[in-house]
This record gives C-alpha cells, structure tokens and sequence, in this order.
C-alpha cells in the first residue's frame, strides 16, 4: 500500500475513528495509554500500516521456546479473504480481540479488523474476557479453548458468549463436555484449525447449532492428505507456498474432510501401545475441572507410562471409570502450578522436565 492511499484511511477503536496519516507522523492514539497490552496493539496496527512487506509473530510455544516468524502482508490479505467470505463479514461490524499478542490468534484478529473496516473492541486478554468489562453484542470474536470453558462455568459469561454471532475457538481442539454445552447455543460456534504457516485457520468445524459436525471442512481450495506416519499434510496455494508437513496425526474421509486424533510428538509409547496425549486429556476434562495434563515417564518394565499431572486433588475412581484400562495413568503428579503459554497450551517439554524433580506423587 503506497502513501497516497494511506492518507484517507481510518481505523475505529472501540467505536473511535482514527487517521492512518496521523499514526504514520507519529501520533500516539489515547486508546494506546489505557493498558499495556493496548500499546501493544497500537504497535502491530503500525507496524502492518509501515512500508515492511512483512510482520513479525511468534509461534506457540507449546514443545518449547516460541520463535518469530516473519508473515508477508500479501499472505495475510488471502488469509483474511477466508474469514470474511465464510462469515460474510463487513465494515462497520463489531470484532471483539482478547488474544495476547504477537500470536497469529490475535494478530489476526487486529488486522482482520483494519482490513475489512471492522470496529474492534480490545479486551486485556485473560482466563474469563465475558466477565463484567464485556463491551456488549458482537458480530465475531476468537476465544481459545480454555477461556471457552472459564465462560461456561460462569452465568453472566456464558449468556455473553451466547451474544457473539460468530465465534471461533482457536488454540486447539475442545472437549467433549464443552462440545455438548456448545451445541446448543443459538450462535455460529466454529473450532478452528491451522496453524502460523498457514495464516491462521485453513478449515472450520461447527460446534453449535444443526449443522454440528466432529470432522473438520476444509475451505475451497484447501485439500488435506495423509503421510506414511498418518500426520497430515496441508495443500493450502492461497496462503502457503508447496506443500506443509504438520505434526497432527488424523483422519482424512472421501469427501475431504478430516479429525484431528492428536500430535505425532504428544504419543506415548507404552509397552508398545500408542497412546495420544489428547485424547486421554479429552476424555478426563468430564470428570477433571481444574488445569490437568497427561504426561509420561520412563518405566524399566513398559518403555513409559502415563501420567496425570494435577494441580489439584483428583478422584482416582471417576479417572479409572472413564478411560479404557490401556489410558489409565500410573501415577498421579501434583505441582503448583502446570506451565503455560500464553495462548493457553501445556508447555509439554517444560513439563516433562519438571516431572523429574516432584516428590510429591500417587501411585494408582
């Protein structure tokens, strides 16, 4: 975007306009000094308005350090192409951002906004954003997964989230518990999924209403495969140049659309069974409410074995009544507190390194 077509353009922040040519002499817009967190989205709204054919994000984080990654601009547009065609959005609607930042979650969220014309109200992101700082009514808004299931817990959150008309759930997959909340809400409820190579989401999955499905659709021109390992492999030409290698193991049907079973590095091998992370994380979040995770530790006899890791007291007998007698942990591990992203994903590397040092343990 060259000068001359700068020197028009607006941006509405929490229902105030603002002049791109002003942002671009250096004046500092005032919704900037209200939290740090609204200085940092002043800086990407710079940055994306800047003459870099680039910006900087940074990857999750959840099997180690986040990294940056430079995105173009150009590749973000496309991807942006995605998510206002599929839920039609327009200038003047209300986008709700309450995902940290510089994670593509949330970074797309602000530039969806500044490119479409969308009116974007900044939430300091947290565990409950629904709470009583919610700004009203809006037309679309990403929450991930664990703020999801704060929302439920809570009467006013969850009547707040059932205002968005359009909601998706990034981050990773939900659980069966808040999949049988959700599916009766009056919303468009989507979990997503993608990731920071491809811009952000390249296939929807309903959540709510009817059309509730447990395969994910990819978008049109979007075609999913399998490897040998059963790890997908994402052709995606609009947002990513060749073909991308995930470590997600899954299912691909005939008509294209695919599940997600778990991560190719979140298996464990246990006297030969596979066993995925996820899914016995899943299975437990019925009977589980606090933050929990499902780790591994050598074992002479089985290779590894599963482990739950808790940060408060678990009912061993509802674990055992609901997972098969292959997922059951052998040891329950408590810690103070389970380490996390910020985008709300188990740091897992970290945490098997902390397993090594707890002495505070339960056999089952």
């Amino acid at each position: 975007m060259c000068d001359s077509e700068k020197v028009n353009q607006t941006f509405t922040i929490d229902n105030k306009k603002y002049q791109v040519s002003s942002l671009l002499k250096g004046e500092v817009p005032d919704f900037a000094h209200q939290s740090e967190f609204h200085h940092a989205v002043y800086g990407l709204i710079k940055e994306w308005y800047s003459e870099s054919p680039t910006i900087t994000i940074k990857s999750s984080g959840s099997m180690g350090r986040s990294k940056d990654m430079k995105v173009g601009k150009e590749q973000i547009l496309r991807s942006i192409d995605y998510t206002r065609d599929f839920f039609a959005l327009k200038p003047g609607k209300k986008a709700l951002l309450c995902l940290p930042l510089p994670y593509i979650a949330g970074t797309m969220m602000v530039i969806r906004s500044l490119v479409i014309g969308m009116n974007l109200f900044i939430l300091v992101p947290g565990g409950r954003p629904l709470n009583n700082t919610f700004c009203g009514k809006m037309d679309f808004a990403s929450l991930t997964a664990l703020q999801v299931y704060n929302s439920i817990k809570e009467e006013f959150d969850k009547k707040a989230l059932a205002t968005i008309k359009n909601l998706i759930i990034v981050g990773g997959g939900i659980s069966k518990e808040i999949g049988m909340v959700l599916r009766d809400f009056p919303n468009s409820i989507y979990s997503t999924y993608g990731m920071a190579e491809t811009v952000s989401h390249i296939a929807m999955r309903r959540v709510s209403g009817p059309e509730v499905s447990e395969r994910y659709i990819p978008f049109a021109d979007v075609t999913v495969s399998l490897a040998e390992d059963d790890t997908l492999i994402i052709n995606a030409p609009r947002v990513a140049e060749g073909l991308l290698h995930s470590n997600d193991v899954g299912v691909v049907f005939d008509d294209g659309s695919f599940q997600i079973i778990g991560r190719k590095d979140n298996t464990i091998n246990s006297g030969g069974i596979k066993i995925h992370i996820e899914t016995v994380e899943s299975l437990l979040k019925s009977v589980i409410s606090g933050n929990f995770a499902i780790s591994s530790v050598s074992d002479e006899k089985f290779g590894e074995v599963l482990v739950l890791v808790s940060e408060q007291n678990i009912d061993i007998a509802a674990v055992n009544e609901v997972l098969p007698a292959y997922y059951r942990p052998k040891k329950v591990i408590y810690l103070e507190k389970i380490p996390m992203t910020e985008t709300d994903k188990i740091r897992r590397s970290e945490l098997k390194q902390l397993l090594g040092t707890v002495s505070h343990s339960v056999e089952i």
